[in-house]
């Protein structure tokens, strides 16, 4: 029981080291120290991504920067697998977010390439300790407030209030 209590107690494994960052990670706008990630992780427009430090994105997520549109991720933030980052008007992500599996966090809806128009829609902001849940959809023009919890599968098309939590399709606040 002792040696349990010790292994509980003892500290986090820390992150991959900057000597253990994945290749090209120079092309980034910023890469904070410690940050991670996996391999099959698609990027396009790096040099518009800016990634703080302690940040871990799993396998088989999406980081797309287009139009010039910026992609800002605070420190310590942490990114389930297949998480969709897509920009083309801006996304800022707040220090200790958190995200589960398959999320999707979109600033425009329909179709969208390179050398077309950037597509309506609006930036995105998902402020400081906000949780999100697993395949669930952040739409344009969101912000979810510092500590918010947006729960599984919701599909979040207006603003939540720092601290509150989401649910459904449309998302819409829960009692506490």
């Amino acid at each position: 029981i002792a040696r349990i209590a010790r292994a509980a107690l003892s500290p986090p494994t820390p992150l991959p080291s900057a000597a253990q960052r994945p290749p090209h990670s120079d092309r980034f706008a910023a890469m904070g120290p410690d940050s991670s990630l996996a391999s099959f992780t698609d990027i396009v427009g790096a040099e518009r991504i800016s990634i703080g430090g302690r940040v871990s994105i799993l396998s088989g997520s999406s980081l797309h920067s287009a139009h010039g549109a910026p992609i800002t991720i605070g420190n310590r933030c942490r990114f389930g697998q297949f998480v969709t980052l897509d920009a083309h008007h801006g996304i800022t992500i707040g220090d200790r977010a958190q995200f589960g599996d398959l999320v999707a966090v979109v600033d425009h809806w329909g179709p969208a390439h390179e050398g077309m128009s950037p597509p309506a829609g609006g930036p995105v902001a998902i402020r400081e300790g906000a949780w999100v849940g697993d395949a669930a959809i952040i739409g344009p023009g969101v912000t979810i407030g510092a500590g918010a919890r947006v729960m599984p599968r919701a599909v979040v098309i207006d603003d939540v209030a720092p601290g509150a939590t989401v649910t459904g399709n449309p998302a819409l606040a829960v009692d506490a």
